[in-house]
């Protein structure tokens, strides 16, 4: 069956689109991916909001023109590319995740994908873990378990979004994950707002800046750093708002970012250490960042590195878009996922309703 995954990530960058091969006993295959952009204009809606309250009409203007920019995204994909899609597995722009009371909202309407494609879409995976007493996140450590099975124990799979989260595939079989903290949300905000530059390319601004030990062991006392997993978060607690009110005195802005990149690293790290991970995987758009990737290594000098952008299978961009391309499949064939040990869900479950066409 050729599933499609279709989401945009919390750093709002675009629409990634991976379609998949998925066959019940077989491994998933990728058989292509594409990122489309936002709209420059729709992208600086979508990053200025999180966190801030917002007029019902603009948000729903805001979910009008999502919904069209999803459709066509997908009907592009199409006309790029020969195989079928049978099936949507969509995510949508998620703008708001306080799972502390139960919430989590994303908006993109699956009824409108549905009808604007042709295609039966699965939608609302976080609603159904939030409605089994989940966290809502991370959704990806079931997937990365089957997706890098071969790796050898303890494995780390790090993905640094906007927000990083961590699974972590154990010696006896067991499976963990957690959001660790901030990834590259709060260092964009950062690049966005002191250098107009949508991201620190390379990490070469952090490369430049000087880590502030103060302002980073204050930024560490947050206590959600000492929560024990199940846990989540997201650009609502940790964004540059939140960044700047800790600063006694302005910091440089290459040494702002560089303190935001130490942030990450030191989160991610204490994850990763925490089990003695042999074997560790980046992906995401920090996978990207040789700067924290750099960093990470310095950290966890004894771990091997897979790096997936020299091996290029998959692409270590496609994998979230894989992932839901997974779940909806499960959806599809009323096959139960459980989450308990990594989300907190109180038992296994269906993840997603259906919109048929």
């Amino acid at each position: 069956m050729n599933v499609l995954g279709v989401l945009s990530g919390t750093s709002a960058d675009g629409i990634d689109l991976g379609l998949c091969r998925i066959e019940a006993g077989r491994p998933i295959y990728l058989t292509a991916f594409e990122t489309f952009p936002f709209p420059a204009a729709l992208q600086d809606k979508l990053r200025h909001l999180p966190g801030r309250s917002a007029p019902l009409a603009q948000l729903a203007t805001l979910q009008n023109q999502l919904d069209a920019a999803f459709a066509q995204a997908v009907n592009r994909f199409r006309a790029q590319h020969r195989d079928p899609v049978e099936l949507i597995g969509f995510h949508g722009q998620t703008l708001w995740h306080d799972p502390r009371h139960g919430s989590s909202w994303a908006l993109g309407s699956a009824a409108a994908l549905a009808a604007r494609t042709g295609v039966p879409v699965v939608a609302g995976f976080r609603d159904s873990d939030l409605a089994l007493g989940g966290q809502g996140a991370p959704l990806a450590p079931l997937f990365h378990a089957e997706l890098f099975a071969h790796l050898p124990k303890p494995a780390a799979l790090v993905n640094i979004g906007g927000i990083a989260n961590v699974t972590l595939l154990l010696p006896d079989g067991r499976i963990q994950g957690w959001d660790t903290g901030p990834g590259n949300g709060i260092i964009d905000e950062l690049m966005q707002h002191h250098f107009g530059q949508p991201f620190d390319q390379d990490g070469a601004t952090a490369a430049r800046g000087r880590v502030n030990d103060g302002l980073l062991a204050t930024l560490l006392r947050h206590p959600y750093f000492s929560e024990a997993p199940p846990k989540s978060t997201g650009r609502e607690q940790f964004n540059r708002a939140w960044f700047a009110r800790l600063q006694d005195t302005p910091l440089a802005p290459e040494d702002q970012v560089a303190t935001a990149a130490a942030l990450t690293v030191e989160t991610i790290a204490r994850a990763l250490a925490s089990v003695g991970a042999k074997t560790v995987v980046l992906m995401g758009g920090g996978a990207h960042n040789t700067t924290l990737q750099a960093l990470l290594q310095a950290h966890l000098p004894e771990a091997e590195f897979f790096d997936l952008k020299k091996v290029g299978d998959p692409p270590v961009d496609a994998i979230e878009a894989m992932l839901f391309a997974w779940l909806a499949w499960k959806r599809w064939h009323n096959e139960a996922v459980d989450y308990t040990a990594i989300t907190g869900a109180a038992r296994p479950g269906l993840y997603g309703s259906v919109w048929q066409a």
